[in-house]
């Protein structure tokens, strides 16, 4: 499960240092926007797989494209899962075109996602919660650009990916107001 080139912990610090190289092969997830919808799961990633997983990024913003009226923000909340959520959409493996989601290579001369690794957006079932990670909120466009909240939230730190070992995964789903809008989600990853 370990990545090739990790590193030992810092002094006084238990994580890893991660120094930005890529270790792993990585991949790009693609997303068309995401109505908004109270307690709705909007994106998962779910490792079958018996590799490691690195969640390098996962950024959400809004979906600035569409008018709406309302001013309620759009909670998002990021949580480890043990178990896939069902229903959906899952992405393709180097899927064309704005509206379908897709995982593609970082690389695509290397071999494809490895069997077992999904991506999921709004599951119809949502995965079985796990530990909570991170809450990010973002305006919807009646007011987002004056809130200052129209720049890419990303809900790993920087600097310190998430691992997401084998039978495990990540959800971002939607806080218990359902506000208005769309959002947009971007996530890298590599698989060790």
């Amino acid at each position: 499960m370990a990545f090739t080139n990790d590193l030992p912990a810092s002094p006084g610090n238990a994580l890893p240092v991660y120094p930005g190289a890529p270790l792993g092969q990585s991949f790009r997830v693609f997303a068309p926007p995401s109505a908004a919808g109270a307690l709705k799961s909007h994106l998962e990633i779910f490792n079958g797989s018996a590799r490691a997983v690195r969640l390098i990024s996962l950024l959400m913003m809004k979906d600035a494209t569409i008018a709406v009226t309302g001013t309620v923000s759009i909670e998002c909340m990021l949580q480890r899962t043990t178990a896939e959520g069902s229903g959906g959409t899952l992405a393709v493996a180097e899927g064309v075109g704005d509206a379908t989601p897709s995982v593609c290579a970082a690389d695509p001369r290397l071999p494809g996602l490895p069997s077992g690794i999904n991506v999921r957006f709004n599951s119809a079932v949502r995965p079985t919660a796990g530990a909570s990670i991170a809450r990010r909120q973002t305006h919807p466009e009646e007011n987002g650009n004056a809130s200052g909240s129209q720049y890419p939230l990303d809900f790993i730190a920087a600097g310190r990916p998430l691992i997401i070992p084998p039978g495990t995964g990540v959800e971002v789903y939607q806080g218990a107001v359902a506000s208005v809008g769309m959002v947009i989600f971007d996530a890298s990853f590599e698989v060790g």
